[in-house]
């Protein structure tokens, strides 16, 4: 992130690092072209290519310091930031949008996957956003992004959100705030079984057991980590999580679920993990659906989070 030589120039860092933690992607949207977008579910051209016209517009007026254009490329849908914070008015983005702006970002995201289902739709990627504060070197930010998807009136917009690092978070930003909210949506039942099934296993240091429950295929974007793709590579990783961590006791409270149609379910809510080596909480996204025997399977999942009560 580059190195500040004073105790101020540090203070600015942080600054800068959360205000791009919550808006570098203030509605999880990117550059991306029609050939660039991996449609893996049949859905009308036209659909697929407004999507990935409203992504690539959104990073234009970004970088053009265009934030109330910007903004209005989302709904009042919920941003979960890779700071721990949470968004969930246009207000609230356009404000986060502007402090960001004053110190001229350049984003450029990636758009690794996109499912259109009706109004609905799911995508996945990554991001950079940098910045280069007076004369200091210049600040880069990375990560990953989940987000879905609503046609409004015709136009895609971005409706719920989820941004992390790629990297270990930076130093300096507060513990996330705790929500307590019931779980509320269609699919909440088909995620909380899941969920569960999820976090027992993970908490017995089954990994195995763990990543059965992810597609051959799926994409998983953890907290702090580069995105895995792959059962293989999610059940490799997490062995060696666990054993890192030390006796990880992993908690879910799923907030809200959407089933978005052809079988497919999308939601999250909270976590909370324990372990030897610390604490931590933040948000989770998935993008789960039914498997031959009726379990929910992983497409897509991601998650953000930052050391807590230690």
């Amino acid at each position: 992130f580059g190195e500040l030589s004073n105790r101020e120039a540090v203070m600015t860092f942080r600054t800068i690092v959360a205000l791009l933690a919550v808006v570098a992607i203030a509605a999880c949207g990117g550059a991306a072209t029609e050939e660039e977008v991996e449609v893996v579910q049949e859905s009308p051209l036209d659909d697929a290519a407004a999507v990935a016209a409203m992504i690539d517009e959104y990073v234009l007026h970004y970088n053009m310091g265009h934030a109330s254009m910007a903004v209005d490329y989302a709904t009042d849908g919920v941003l979960l930031g890779a700071d721990g914070s949470v968004v969930r008015t246009a207000e609230a983005r356009l404000a986060g949008a502007e402090a960001a702006m004053e110190f001229s970002p350049e984003l450029a995201i990636t758009t690794g996957g996109v499912i259109v289902l009706g109004d609905d739709a799911v995508a996945h990627g990554s991001y950079s956003v940098s910045v280069t504060p007076e004369g200091a070197e210049p600040v880069t930010s990375t990560g990953n992004w989940l987000s879905r998807l609503a046609k409004v009136d015709g136009d895609w917009k971005w409706a719920v959100s989820l941004i992390n690092y790629d990297t270990a978070p930076p130093e300096g930003l507060t513990e996330p705030v705790v929500e307590e909210r019931e779980g509320s949506g269609e699919g909440v039942e088909l995620l909380e079984e899941l969920s569960g099934y999820y976090e027992t296993h993970f908490n017995m240091g089954h990994a195995s057991v763990v990543a059965s429950r992810y597609a051959e295929d799926a994409v998983a974007a953890l907290s702090g980590q580069p995105k895995l793709e792959g059962r293989a590579a999610i059940e490799e990783n997490m062995a060696a999580r666990m054993e890192a961590l030390g006796n990880p006791q992993l908690k879910h409270y799923v907030g809200g679920a959407r089933e978005l149609g052809d079988g497919f379910v999308f939601g999250g809510g909270r976590y909370e993990m324990t372990s030897d080596s610390g604490n931590a909480t933040g948000w989770f996204l998935v993008l789960a659906r039914p498997d031959e025997d009726g379990n929910l399977q992983i497409h897509w999942n991601a998650s953000n989070g930052l050391p807590a009560g230690n």
